[in-house]
């Protein structure tokens, strides 16, 4: 279960099986601020004015979450997933079950990351415009990078922005977009850690997602500028067949164009089995006031109405009232800002990362955001990476970026 609020206040209940005393009960600040053990940080707390909780509540058959308080409105989302089929292995939340050791140790690893070399080859080499590849067979049973790192000699957000990130699986070819943004830190290298994806304060850039492949990979690098990067990756044997999912990061650049009128963005559209991993985005605004009210809508397997339904774009990166704040988070984060409040005019760049709550889909996906801003006048680029793991023989149906997409924000050169 996924709970975020900006208008924290209250007394937060959850029901679980329909029983007639609530299995979780907590002051919802106090819930949501990671103040009550033993769901502390980094399973809940405040990123950027908005409260965020993290962690499973399983049910067997029903649960019902409530509030109760007097605030004049609350802003909300409450995500859950509910399965197909008979989960038996699914036991109810009971407090007293709770493992707060083995909480603890989870705490420890999200809050630091490592990439797991334990039994792993790691490779190294220099890439450049004259040797851009660096190529890994696999052993006979398949394998899966766990881990990579790359520096580069300079950290010019332009340079990073136009040369390309290019990653092919037993010839699949799933991954190609701008070096910074890539690793959640667009246009340049903006330090930050989540999970997944890392940038150090000495500009080093880390990749943790686990990237699976039958026979070959192959990481490759389309410089500009004569730029060259060191290259590290740490990879395992792995069973991989011709059902094992390709991990793939699809940029799209767009823009700049009007705020009106009011329209949804599609970021993802794939058919096929897999499922979505998080979003970066990268945005330009020409206006002072606030861009991101647009809500998020997820549609999966034929549905009529959308699996999730947000309340805002800001919302949906786990933050609220249009903060500024730079934050860290292991699936979130807000890596750049362009100043306080009520001054919105510029570059930001936040990701989201669906790893405690990845959005599985058996045949399609299809996923808009709204762009939805307060100046009718305004201008904005809305550039963006869906990652996504995806069936060999599915199919992405939003094009491929051209070249001539790799570049900076035209509203700001």
């Amino acid at each position: 279960m996924r709970i975020w609020s900006a208008t924290m206040g209250g007394m937060l209940r959850v029901y679980i099986d329909k029983a007639v005393q609530p299995a979780l009960a907590g002051d919802f600040t106090k819930l949501l601020s990671g103040q009550i053990p033993p769901f502390l940080p980094p399973f809940a707390g405040v990123t950027a004015v908005a409260g965020n909780f993290d962690l499973p509540i399983p049910y067997r058959q029903h649960v019902k979450v409530t509030l109760e308080g007097n605030g004049p409105a609350y802003f909300y989302q409450v995500e859950y997933r509910n399965y197909v089929a008979d989960c038996v292995d699914v036991t109810s939340y009971q407090a007293a079950d709770v493992d707060t050791a083995r909480l603890d140790s989870v705490r420890t690893l999200l809050m630091n990351p490592s990439i797991p070399e334990s039994g792993a080859t790691i490779e190294a080499t220099t890439l450049t415009a004259q040797r851009p590849a660096m190529a890994i067979a696999a052993s006979s049973a398949g394998e899966a990078i766990v881990g990579f790192e790359m520096t580069f000699d300079t950290q010019d957000a332009t340079t990073l922005r136009t040369s390309k990130l290019l990653i092919t699986f037993d010839g699949h070819q799933t991954v190609r977009t701008p070096l910074g943004d890539f690793f959640g830190a667009g246009p340049g290298l903006s330090p930050h850690a989540t999970l997944p994806l890392e940038v150090r304060a000495d500009g080093t850039a880390v990749s943790r997602f686990v990237m699976p492949f039958r026979a070959s990979a192959v990481i490759a690098l389309e410089p500009t500028n004569s730029l060259s990067a060191t290259l590290r990756v740490v990879h395992v044997p792995m069973q991989v067949d011709g059902g094992t999912y390709l991990f793939c990061a699809h940029w799209v650049a767009r823009g700049p164009m009007s705020s009106r009128p009011y329209r949804d963005l599609t970021l993802a559209h794939l058919q096929g089995s897999g499922f979505y991993a998080g979003t970066f985005l990268s945005l330009g605004n020409s206006s002072e006031a606030w861009w991101g009210e647009g809500d998020e809508k997820i549609w999966v397997d034929g549905d009529a109405f959308p699996s999730l339904f947000g309340t805002g774009s800001e919302d949906y990166y786990g933050f609220g009232y249009c903060s500024p704040t730079v934050f860290n988070h292991p699936y979130r984060v807000q890596t750049s800002s362009p100043g306080g409040f009520g001054a919105s005019m510029g570059l930001s760049s936040m990701a989201r990362y669906h790893l405690f709550d990845a959005i599985p889909f058996g045949s399609q996906i299809t996923f808009n955001m709204e762009l939805w801003h307060w100046d009718p006048d305004a201008q904005v680029t809305y550039d963006t990476i869906s990652y996504f793991y995806l069936d060999q023989n599915a199919v992405d149906l939003v094009p491929l970026a051209v070249d001539s997409d790799f570049r900076m924000s035209p509203l700001f050169q």
